[in-house]
């Protein structure tokens, strides 16, 4: 949370079936605010999870001002705690669930582009985590009988698929059949397929992934 700028809490914000759930706030104030979303079903973190724009991301500069419009009841209670501001970032959705990750500022106009940038990299960690179970079924989806891959190839690719899902706002079920597709089309295994789409994700923008750690 401290490498990206601004960011004074934060949350992940998990939807399935109409229901809502909050994960490692690290304030009690994130999680009064992540129920109160889920009662009204209201909110960026909502919005970012259930219907993600197209960016990725849904952005509420000041819930003092023009974005009280957007969520009037939300902005209320979340000015009452102290934020101002709250990016969330969409983690894609697989069988029926999904998520964001939210970050809240006391501040109006702290997320500029650079925090949100590195905000995209940290959900793609986040997805990893809400959405692996979907990733590391590789064989059903393949069709094959090939071994499983070591744990560490299935974090791999469960971190390639993050990377993908959050890159391009696509669902983690299509980011994992773009990675079954580059294996087929050219015969090279998940595992590497996954490599080069971390090692791309670092040449692009000078962060580096650890499979332990995330971005550090």
């Amino acid at each position: 949370m401290r490498s990206i700028p601004g960011t004074e809490a934060a949350g992940v914000t998990v939807t399935r079936d109409g229901h809502v759930g909050s994960h490692v706030p690290t304030t009690a104030a994130v999680r009064t605010l992540d129920r109160l979303q889920g009662d009204w079903y209201e909110g960026p973190c909502i919005s970012a999870a259930d219907h993600p724009p197209p960016v990725g991301y849904v952005l509420a500069d000041d819930l003092d001002g023009l974005d009280a419009v957007r969520w009037p009841g939300f902005a209320r209670y979340a000015l009452d705690a102290g934020f101002h501001s709250i990016l969330s970032v969409g983690l894609g959705s697989a069988r029926g669930r999904a998520g964001a990750l939210n970050l809240y500022a006391t501040r109006p106009n702290v997320f500029d582009a650079p925090a949100r940038e590195v905000a995209r990299f940290f959900a793609a960690r986040a997805a990893t985590l809400v959405h692996g179970a979907a990733a590391t079924d590789v064989d059903a989806r393949t069709g094959t009988d090939t071994a499983r891959p070591s744990p560490t190839g299935r974090d791999l690719i469960a971190q390639a698929v993050g990377i993908l899902a959050g890159r391009t706002g696509v669902e983690v079920e299509a980011a994992l059949d773009a990675l079954v597709r580059v294996s087929d089309d050219t015969g090279l295994g998940m595992v590497e397929i996954a490599g080069r789409v971390r090692d791309a994700a670092y040449r692009e923008t000078g962060l580096p992934f650890d499979l332990g750690n995330g971005v550090r």
